[in-house]
């Protein structure tokens, strides 16, 4: 749809970068770093052309900022990255825009390709307007092909402002035929973006030093014989000093590592999402719990970040919870965030779970660290983490347990906080680690005899679990939709994409699927759907895999399941962590 976002994965984002990218299809969009806008927040902060040198013809590899049509057109989102592709003139075009674990850039891979019968001349320029303040100085380094851009000194630390340091820089894999950095130059008297006068090679030439409006753009030239092909690269990033802007742009300076680091980059986030994979009868909830609700419940807090420091307590569990669904493949971010979270020096600044709080946080807010924990623990096994000393508000150490319990425990003396369905939830994720933690039992005792309820009748069911319905057969099962219902619909609940993202995520896995991780093993309890006869999940459990193939028979049900496991009847319903690397296949016959 143009004009719109795509419904996943509009935000490009990488795990270990503060960078992000945010598209549309149609090509608009912007880039963050640190939650602060780097290009301009309108979507018209970047652009790419072709030019026809014979014919003079014009066209981008989106639709924007051309706004030419095409002859075929498609625009793929993956993890981190978005592909278009396109047909234009006899010209096929592959665009990739991509951003890479670990660093503070985004990058885009460029192939074009002659389907016509006489050899093509092309130009492809690049466009990037940054809007981290006026008057920028800019410097070209021709050995690197790079453009750098940053604050002149006289204006740093004139105003509060975290852009102050930053460097932008713009690099090309190949040399360019012209290069530009005054946004008057570029466009032109009388025109616009979608004509740019920059595109004709009759501009003033761009030189170093200070510019009213500054951009970086570079025009390289392309000749392609007939059925040739050609490919090239561009990277734009941030850094915080002019030495790192060039480390980056060397370690991106040749195509064949532009290529290869998106390559990784897609790899990464299919290792990220891998904890399980299912193949069932719909099609839309396997990308749901294969791919989407793991990167959209990580790519959510991104996406609601209104600057570097996020100031709204409500938002604040963000941090923790986005690595919820990738505790299993991202564990030392995951520890760590936790031990921040709890030590209060997270983005929302100092608090404790006691009477005096530096900042208040809802109870439902606060509750997401026993659950995150609890999930960490059973998904790697590494009890460590809850004999973490953490400081609270009042400067004493507590362990990261007690700090947990304290939260708990908070809840269990709110009738108002019990009764919520995200506390009970965050309750059920505790109790999987309570044969393993000694002080939790009277903690349960406490969750179990408080006379719970159910959700009210009314329910306002999040946006965007709407929309999982919408698209997904199985999430709007009447069965499933009651599953759904107990996690939501809480008057005061928010409506933030990572919570409702991993909490579908939970119940996808744990009570659809019916697969939940616990200290002892994997508890099987799967509730398929009426209209799914058989499912397939392969699940990653602390180095060993689980290939596990669930039937309902077609003949009289015994009203017992059974369990083989590697051929042989298991007598309960936990299937034991061997702890030898190996795969183990699982066979499940509903009763």
């Amino acid at each position: 749809q143009l004009g719109g976002e795509s419904p996943f994965g509009s935000v490009l984002a990488s795990l270990g970068s503060d960078y992000a990218v945010h598209i549309s299809p149609d090509g608009a969009g912007r880039s963050t770093f640190a939650g602060l806008d780097i290009t301009t927040p309108l979507g018209n902060g970047r652009g790419w052309y072709i030019r026809d040198c014979d014919s003079g013809q014009v066209w981008s590899p989106f639709f924007a900022p051309v706004c030419e049509r095409f002859d075929e057109h498609q625009v793929s989102f993956f993890p981190g990255q978005v592909t278009a592709q396109t047909l234009k003139n006899k010209i096929a075009t592959a665009i990739t825009i991509a951003t890479l674990p670990g660093r503070s850039v985004e990058v885009w891979l460029v192939r074009l390709e002659n389907r016509s019968a006489t050899e093509r001349s092309l130009t492809f320029t690049t466009y990037v307007e940054p809007c981290i303040g006026p008057g920028l100085e800019t410097s070209y380094k021709d050995r690197e092909k790079l453009i750098m851009m940053r604050r002149p000194l006289s204006s740093v630390g004139v105003e509060d402002d975290r852009s102050g340091d930053l460097v932008l820089f713009h690099s090309s894999t190949l040399f360019p035929i012209r290069y530009q950095t005054e946004k008057s130059e570029f466009i032109g008297d009388g025109r616009t973006l979608r004509n740019p006068r920059e595109l004709d090679g009759v501009g003033k030439p761009a030189s170093d030093g200070p510019s009213a409006k500054a951009i970086a753009s570079f025009t390289v030239k392309v000749e392609l014989p007939i059925e040739g092909e050609a490919e090239f690269a561009f990277v734009f990033g941030v850094a915080r000093s002019p030495q790192q802007a060039l480390d980056l742009a060397r370690g991106l300076g040749k195509t064949r590592l532009v290529a290869e680091a998106v390559e990784a980059a897609r790899a990464r986030w299919e290792e990220l999402c891998s904890t399980i994979s299912v193949d069932t009868p719909d099609r839309v909830f396997n990308a749901l719990v294969n791919t989407w609700l793991p990167y959209e419940a990580y790519t959510g807090w991104i996406r609601q970040r209104t600057g570097g420091v996020c100031f709204d307590p409500l938002l604040v569990a963000d941090t923790i919870r986005r690595l919820y669904p990738l505790c299993a493949t991202a564990r030392m971010d995951c520890r760590q965030n936790l031990l921040t979270f709890a030590s209060g020096i997270s983005t929302a600044g100092t608090y404790s779970p006691d009477d005096e709080l530096v900042m208040t946080l809802p109870l439902e807010e606060l509750v997401w660290l026993p659950a995150c924990a609890a999930r960490y623990v059973v998904e790697t096994g590494d009890l460590t983490l809850l004999g973490q000393p953490v400081v609270t508000g009042d400067g004493s150490s507590i362990t990261l347990e007690e700090h947990c319990e304290r939260i708990l425990r908070l809840c269990a003396a709110s009738s108002a906080a019990l009764n919520n369905p995200i506390v009970q939830w965050a309750f059920g994720e505790w109790s999987a680690i309570t044969g393993q933690v000694s002080s939790s039992a009277g903690l349960l005792k406490l969750k179990s005899g408080g006379n719970l309820v159910s959700n009210p009748g009314h329910q306002s069911l999040p946006r965007r679990l709407r929309h999982y319905q919408l698209i997904s057969p199985t999430l709007s099962e009447p069965e499933v939709k009651t599953e759904l219902g107990q996690f939501f619909g809480s008057e005061n609940g928010l409506d933030g994409d990572s919570r409702v993202a991993c909490l579908v995520y939970s119940a996808a896995v744990e009570r659809i699927l019916g697969v939940q991780a616990s200290c002892d093993g994997l508890q099987l309890g799967p509730r398929l759907p009426d209209s799914w006869n058989e499912c397939r999940i392969r699940r990653k459990f602390r180095g060993d895999v689980y290939d596990i193939h669930i039937i309902r028979p077609t003949t009289i049900l015994t009203g017992t399941v059974t369990i083989k496991v590697d051929g042989e009847i298991v007598s309960r319903q936990t299937i034991p962590h061997f702890g030898d690397g190996a795969e183990h296949k699982v066979e499940v016959v509903l009763g």
